[in-house]
């Protein structure tokens, strides 16, 4: 398969009909080898629903959620945490 192709298909369509149409001719619509839970979480309409549907609150969102990543690597210690504080500063 040429990923590329496919990126360059999947890329430039329009709705649901046109990808799914894209993914069927590359025999990967049904082939469940191919898909994964998002999160592989097979329950998680809680994680799927919860996201902002307004584009201004998905932005606020976005933020507040790489915050939250921020403070979690302080607590760790984490050091790529520290190289980006010191790459950017």
């Amino acid at each position: 398969m040429d990923s590329y192709k496919l990126f360059s298909e999947l890329i430039y369509t329009q709705n649901t009909n046109e990808l799914t149409k894209v993914l069927k001719n590359y025999d990967l619509w049904e082939n469940e080898d191919m898909w994964r839970y998002y999160g592989d979480i097979d329950n998680n309409a809680g994680q799927v629903h919860g996201q902002q549907s307004q584009p201004v609150k998905a932005f606020v969102e976005k933020i507040s959620n790489s915050i939250d990543a921020i403070a979690a690597m302080l607590g760790r210690g984490d050091r790529q945490f520290y190289f980006m504080k010191v790459f950017t500063i």
